[in-house]
């Protein structure tokens, strides 16, 4: 797979929630190409409605998100696809789908109604397995694999599409250490060697500052910091946003920050 162009993405002055009541404010921000952005902060705090605004599965009441300079509601369903993939919080298969026909869905934003899979679909699908390491479980049933097994086939579905950037809504949730480490490992894997753009929730503020080349905090509904996280992985963020007293160190591994919590 060829290196993806870069693509300017950003929104500004997002104002979004769900009925009466308003989760995000006056959220700006851009998303650095060709890097791993993540959205960190407490449960509630917006994370996920900002990532369904920039996928442009949420309208915002008020502000706008632009990609390429364009408003991103200017674009068809399928041109966004061709542009952003993105995986859910919680996708679930049907029971009896293969991991090769699961993949393959990732080929629909390149189709015209009743157009047949040709052989670059095929060669898109089989590329996709081959990168994230699930060639050999093509033909399993989709839910029978282990959760880290399944995180990657989702993965693998998202890479068929062939798009420049990934959004990933907390990819490593009710994994174990191992595959956590796993998947990241993955997606840092995507970015070096393929250039793709990658902005991802996650839960774990030491494997966000570890993984992340820019990390964007929020705090009911606002970005409050954003920057490498050895500027914003500090005592006194870390206080203000999950409302945790602590101390940073140093990762012996990657040299990231750590937060030790200190507790009671």
């Amino acid at each position: 797979m060829d290196m993806m162009s870069k693509h300017e993405f950003y929104c500004e002055n997002i104002n979004a929630g769900y009925s009466e009541r308003n989760i995000l404010n006056n959220v700006s921000l851009r998303i650095p190409a060709g890097k791993i952005s993540v959205l960190i902060g407490s449960n509630g705090c917006g994370k996920s409605t900002l990532l369904r605004v920039l996928a442009g599965f949420l309208i915002p009441t008020s502000g706008q998100v632009r990609l390429d300079g364009k408003q991103l509601k200017k674009y068809s369903a399928k041109q966004v696809a061709q542009i952003l993939a993105v995986l859910p919080q919680q996708s679930s298969a049907p029971v009896g789908l293969k991991v090769i026909d699961l993949v393959s869905q990732g080929r629909f934003p390149h189709h015209f109604v009743f157009s047949r899979f040709n052989k670059q679909d095929e060669d898109a699908v089989l590329e996709a397995m081959e990168m994230v390491g699930i060639t050999d479980l093509a033909k399993r049933d989709v839910s029978g694999l282990s959760g880290g097994q399944k995180q990657r086939v989702w993965i693998a579905l998202a890479l068929a599409q062939q798009t420049d950037i990934i959004f990933l809504d907390e990819p490593t949730t009710f994994l174990d250490m191992t595959y956590q480490v796993e998947i990241l490992d993955l997606l840092s894997d995507l970015n070096k060697r393929f250039g793709k753009t990658i902005v991802v929730i996650l839960h774990d503020i030491n494997l966000a500052a570890r993984y992340a080349d820019r990390l964007f905090a929020l705090k009911d509904g606002m970005l409050i910091e954003e920057g490498d996280p050895g500027k914003v992985v500090k005592k006194d963020l870390i206080k203000e946003v999950f409302g945790l007293n602590s101390v940073i160190v140093e990762d012996p591994i990657a040299h990231s920050p750590v937060v030790v919590p200190i507790g009671k």
